[in-house]
C-alpha cells in the first residue's frame, strides 16, 4: 500500500510530466506549421499572440473564480478535457479566420490550467515544507522529451501529429489532476474584493509584474520564434527538437538549483541573474551564431528559465495572503504568459515580417535588459520596505 504523502509526489509528478508533453508537442512547432500553411510572418504573430492575449483576460478570473468557490480541481478537469477536445479539430483548418477563432476557444479552457494547478500545487509543497522546484522540474522533462521526439517524427511525417499529440497527453493528464492532492487551506468566499484592490495597488507587486511582462514575455514569445530562427539558419525540424530538448533539458538541474538558492539568496537577486543572461542569450542571436554556438546558447535558456519560473512563483508565494494565492497566479500568470506574451508574439511577428528574425532577438534582448533594471530597483525597493517593517516591530 502506497502511503498517502508518496502518492500524492506521484500525482503531482506525473501531472507535471504528461501535462507538459501535451504543451511540449504543440508550443515549439506551432509557429513553423503555421509557415508551412504559407501564412506571413504578422500573421503568424497574430495566431501565436492569441492564447497569451486570452490569459490576460481570462487567467486572473479562472483564479479568482477558483478562490471564491473551492472548487479547483473540477475548474482545473473541466480546461483539460475541453482544450483536449478543440485541439484534435486543428488539422481540419486551414484559413486564417478560422485559426483564429479556434485558437481564441481553446485559449479561454486551457488559461485555467496553469493558474490553478500551481495554486493547489504551491500550496501542498507549502503545507509540507517542500520545494515547489523540485516537482516543477518534471514540466520541464516532459516538456523537452515531447518537442525532441515530435520534431523527429514531424520530419518525416506531417507537423499535424502535433495537435494529435497534444490532446492525447491532455487527456491522459486528467486522471493526475483530478488526483492532486486536496488543499484544506482553500476555503470558499474567503476572497473579498477589498483584499484584491490591496494586491493591484501594491507597488512593489506592481514593479514586480511589469518586470515579468517584459522578461518572462519574451522568454515565452521566443518558443514561437526560435524554431523560424534555427531553419532560417539551415537548421532541420529535427535540429529544432534537438534545441529544445537541450534548453528545457537544461531547466531540470537549475530548478533544482532555484530551490536552494531560495534558502540562502535574496528572490530578486535570483530573478535579475536569471533576466541578465536571458538578455544576453538573445543578443547573441543577434549575430547568426553556428549550430554548435546555438546549443551552447540553449543551455543558458535552461538557466534562465529554469531559476525563472520556481522563483518568481515563490515571490508571488511569499507576498500574498493564502487566501489570495490562486488569484494572484492568476494576475502573474494574466500578465506574464498572457500580456507579455501575446505583445512581443505580436511584435516579433511585426519585425519578422519588416526586417528579418534576427531583429526579433535584438529586441527581444533590449526589452530583457530593461526587465532585469526593473528588478534591480525592485531589490532596492523591497529592501527598504523590509527595514521599515524590522524598525516599526
Amino acid at each position: 500500500m502506497i502511503d498517502t504523502a508518496k502518492k500524492n509526489s506521484i500525482m503531482i509528478i506525473s501531472f507535471f510530466l504528461f501535462y507538459f508533453i501535451a504543451i511540449g508537442a504543440y508550443m515549439p512547432l506551432f509557429s513553423l506549421y503555421l509557415h508551412e500553411l504559407h501564412f506571413t510572418g504578422t500573421q503568424i504573430g497574430i495566431i501565436a499572440s492569441i492564447n497569451p492575449l486570452i490569459m490576460l483576460l481570462v487567467q486572473p478570473l479562472w483564479g479568482y473564480l477558483a478562490d471564491q468557490t473551492g472548487r479547483l480541481h473540477t475548474i482545473l478537469v473541466t480546461s483539460l478535457l475541453v482544450s483536449a477536445a478543440i485541439g484534435i479539430l486543428f488539422p481540419f483548418l486551414n484559413g486564417f479566420v478560422t485559426f483564429i477563432a479556434l485558437s481564441i476557444l481553446l485559449a479561454f479552457f486551457n488559461s485555467a490550467s496553469e493558474p490553478v494547478s500551481t495554486s493547489i500545487i504551491v500550496s501542498y509543497t507549502k503545507k509540507n515544507n517542500q520545494s515547489y522546484a523540485d516537482y516543477r522540474l518534471w514540466g520541464a522533462v516532459g516538456f523537452a522529451l515531447s518537442a525532441w521526439v515530435l520534431s523527429l517524427i514531424a520530419q518525416s511525417n506531417s507537423l499535424q501529429i502535433i495537435f494529435y499529440t497534444f490532446s492525447l497527453f491532455l487527456f491522459v493528464s486528467i486522471f493526475f489532476a483530478w488526483n492532486l492532492p486536496e488543499i484544506s487551506t482553500v476555503q470558499k468566499n474567503v476572497t473579498t474584493k477589498g483584499n484584491v484592490k490591496k494586491l493591484i495597488i501594491n507597488k512593489p507587486f506592481l514593479l514586480f509584474l511589469f518586470a515579468c511582462f517584459l522578461v518572462y514575455g519574451v522568454m515565452l514569445a521566443n518558443n514561437s520564434f526560435f524554431g523560424l530562427l534555427y531553419t532560417s539558419l539551415g537548421g532541420t525540424l529535427a535540429g529544432v527538437g534537438v534545441s529544445f530538448l537541450i534548453s528545457v533539458g537544461s531547466e531540470v538541474p537549475f530548478m533544482r538549483l532555484a530551490g536552494k538558492l531560495l534558502s540562502r539568496m535574496d528572490i530578486t537577486s535570483i530573478l535579475i541573474f536569471a533576466s541578465f543572461i536571458s538578455a544576453l542569450q538573445y543578443f547573441c542571436f543577434f549575430f547568426h551564431p553556428s549550430e554548435i554556438f546555438i546549443y551552447l546558447l540553449n543551455v543558458a535558456q535552461g538557466l534562465s528559465l529554469g531559476l525563472f519560473i520556481p522563483v518568481s512563483v515563490a515571490y508571488v508565494q511569499k507576498h500574498t495572503s493564502s487566501s489570495l494565492q490562486t488569484t494572484a497566479l492568476g494576475i502573474f500568470n494574466g500578465i506574464s504568459f498572457g500580456l507579455g506574451n501575446w505583445f512581443f508574439t505580436l511584435v516579433g511577428g511585426i519585425v519578422l515580417e519588416s526586417l528579418n528574425i534576427h531583429f526579433v532577438y535584438l529586441i527581444f534582448s533590449i526589452v530583457s535588459f530593461l526587465g532585469m533594471f526593473l528588478l534591480v530597483i525592485l531589490r532596492f525597493l523591497q529592501r527598504k520596505l523590509d527595514i521599515q517593517l524590522l524598525q516599526q516591530s
